[in-house]
């Protein structure tokens, strides 16, 4: 009776795999495999030796990198308190330290609000640009995934439109990555529009918008823009998104400046 109870038990688990097994079979991968496993058979490959040597290879490279993950995870949160510890002063005590840094400047009084104005404008500018172009790629994101087919769209689209904030790769290392999934899946043609949807239309859209909107804001001339934030990236990496405009815009408000005392000064010598 034991083994009668036994082979019933069996049956089910064996007929559960050989569903999987021929499921697996109609998927890409699975013809795949049909279609080059002989010859790769032919050749003597020892593909489940290759397979654990590679997953050892990786499990020593993810213990090697432990130390090197531990020691991020301190340092952003450190780094995480210093911003919280410092916002909270400068938000309680902001005005008062402003006041006093602008009274310290040996400035004409107008000239000082020239600068700090020109200093104001052009970071309100930075933060409205990236957070428009952050929503205009999400939306193109998930829009474009939508129509394609691809699953869960709506939250593919709220993390591009998060990943856009990134200097290196921004909402790419989204739509991207979805690129692979549609030709793995065997739609290449799917996978060649999305492609080229994202380079030309997403990727487009940062390169457009966000100089549009800064520029704008700012009265900054565009090319002189563009190589600022390039700058700024290149010599302060994320921050330089920031420190770049706002340098440039200093420096105009500078030259306004001088160009002005110049012109007062001309027009006295007479």
């Amino acid at each position: 009776m034991a083994d009668a109870q036994s082979a019933r038990h069996r049956a089910p688990q064996s007929g559960e795999l050989q569903h999987f097994l021929s499921g697996w079979r109609e998927t890409f991968l699975g013809r795949l495999w049909q279609k080059w496993g002989p010859q790769v058979a032919a050749f003597d490959i020892d593909l489940p030796g290759l397979a654990l040597q590679g997953a050892n290879v990786a499990s020593q490279f993810i213990a090697g990198q432990a130390t090197g993950i531990a020691k991020n995870l301190f340092v952003f949160l450190f780094d995480f308190l210093i911003m919280s510890f410092s916002l909270f002063f400068l938000f309680r005590d902001g005005e008062g330290l402003y006041l006093t840094l602008r009274d310290l400047i040996p400035m004409e009084p107008e000239h000082k609000e020239q600068v700090f104005q020109r200093f104001y404008e052009t970071v309100s500018a930075v933060v409205q640009g990236m957070v428009a172009t952050a929503v205009a790629q999400g939306i193109l994101v998930g829009l474009g995934l939508w129509v394609l087919g691809v699953p869960f769209s709506f939250f593919l689209a709220c993390t591009s439109a998060l990943a856009s904030f990134q200097p290196i790769g921004g909402a790419a290392v989204v739509w991207l990555p979805c690129v692979f999934y549609l030709g793995l899946s065997g739609t290449w043609g799917k996978a060649l529009i999305l492609l080229g949807y994202g380079i030309l239309i997403v990727s487009g859209v940062d390169n457009v918008l966000k100089p549009l909107i800064i520029g704008g804001r700012t009265k900054l001339p565009t090319l002189f823009l563009f190589f600022g934030i390039l700058g700024g990236l290149e010599a302060y990496g994320f921050k330089g998104i920031f420190l770049g405009p706002v340098v440039l815009a200093t420096i105009m408000a500078f030259v306004n400046i001088y160009k002005e005392e110049y012109a007062q000064q001309v027009v006295e010598e007479p």
